[in-house]
């Protein structure tokens, strides 16, 4: 079973926009790619698709090929030539880009444009976190401030046995354990 992309990574993107793509997200990439080969004497990398939507801000996210597809696709499902599919296509077709991953170290170059975006012009370190569909690549001090302060403040306003698996299946009985089978 795929989960998709999981976890938090402290990364460096060094002076050439060289980012290491932690092992556990490369496995991701390389099943959700057609196209990828296999084997570790591959010629050529896992294709990734770089979402750098004016509307992250902050952020870069990164997809698998499958589901950046799926993206697409729902896309050209909506009404040709609606104002919904000309914001959709311009938000994520026409702000995205295909980076192949390095077969040999597992690198990927972010350009420089998406490195300015981010504020590490010229490298630095960086926090990436798995959210399911895609991962997202933040300088790391901005994620602190952006997402795990808020979470921890609201976190801390919760009761004290308060448990997150009730946001995700809130209509369980909540005197058992969710676990229980």
């Amino acid at each position: 079973m795929n989960l998709g992309f999981t976890g938090e990574f402290e990364q460096k993107i060094d002076a050439k926009g060289r980012l290491l793509v932690p092992a556990k997200l490369r496995g991701v990439l390389e099943a959700e790619d057609p196209a990828y080969p296999g084997g570790t004497s591959s010629e050529r990398g896992a294709t990734l698709y770089l979402h750098y939507g004016s509307f992250l801000k902050n952020h870069l996210r990164i997809y698998s090929v499958e589901k950046f597809a799926e993206i697409a696709q729902g896309i050209r499902a909506m009404k040709k030539g609606s104002d919904q599919q000309r914001r959709a296509s311009r938000m994520y077709l026409s702000q995205s880009m295909d980076l192949e991953v390095d077969p040999k170290d597992g690198r990927v170059v972010i350009p420089k444009r998406m490195r300015d975006m981010l504020g590490l012009p010229d490298g630095g370190s960086v926090f990436l976190t798995g959210v399911g569909d895609y991962f997202e690549i933040w300088r790391e001090d901005v994620f602190n401030e952006t997402v795990h302060a808020p979470q921890m403040e609201w976190i801390e306003g919760q009761d004290g046995d308060f448990d997150p698996v009730t946001e995700i299946f809130p209509d369980d009985d909540a005197s058992g354990d969710p676990l229980d089978l």
